[in-house]
């Protein structure tokens, strides 16, 4: 195996290790920052969820904006970049306010980016004789946050560990990126609801109209 095929596989694997692996860590870590900024944690959770919720719509309602207007290459290119903006602020918060700015850029990085790689990998896995054993990095990330999360809550270290555990999905997250950029990916086969607008869905059916009824 040369090089390059190694860091095509490294890169494949690495979207679902971080796409799944840094949600559950942040979803698995909301008491313990709860405790941290002295918030009751039904509440804190909830505030978490909503912000989940809207942030991701928001995103994928700007992302049908800005891919047709810059180009699906342009955006999704550096959609890991801004995952790992909003996971350094979660990582480092030591207010509230911190830890919800980098909540907010994290769900809205997040929807794009589970959505425009979760679709290709499937897609490419089918034609790749070992890509189910690709696709098994969307489970163990998620099996590795619980793990580190599960056995740092027994010390007296649980909010450092899971710093740490933040961290490595930003130095992962990092390398990714610097690989994407040498990559130079089409993005060609991206989910097309990400790069449609309704104006151009409605110009696809007229035009669909058009052709059935050429009077």
């Amino acid at each position: 195996m040369d090089t390059q095929s190694l860091k095509d596989k490294l890169m494949f694997m690495s979207v679902g290790y971080i796409c799944s692996g840094s949600l559950i860590a942040i979803l698995a870590s909301i008491q313990f920052y709860a405790s941290f900024f002295s918030q009751e944690q039904t509440f804190f959770a909830a505030l978490v969820a909503v912000f989940w919720v809207l942030f991701s719509a928001v995103s994928i309602l700007l992302i049908r904006y800005l891919v047709p207007k810059y180009g699906a290459k342009a955006i999704y290119e550096h959609d890991i970049l801004v995952l790992m903006i909003g996971i350094l602020f979660i990582s480092l918060a030591l207010n509230i306010a911190m830890y919800f700015v980098g909540l907010l850029i994290f769900f809205g990085a997040l929807a794009v980016f589970f959505y425009e790689n979760f679709n290709r990998q499937v897609s490419a896995a089918k034609s790749d004789p070992h890509g189910c054993f690709k696709l098994c990095f969307w489970g163990i990330g998620p099996v590795v946050a619980m793990l580190v999360i599960i056995i740092a809550s027994y010390t007296d270290y649980t909010l450092i560990a899971i710093r740490v555990l933040f961290a490595h999905y930003i130095v992962l997250g990092f390398w990714l990126w610097v690989q994407r950029l040498n990559k130079h990916e089409s993005y060609y086969d991206a989910p097309t609801v990400l790069i449609s607008t309704p104006q151009d869905e409605k110009t696809d059916s007229n035009e669909k109209a058009d052709e059935e009824d050429p009077k």
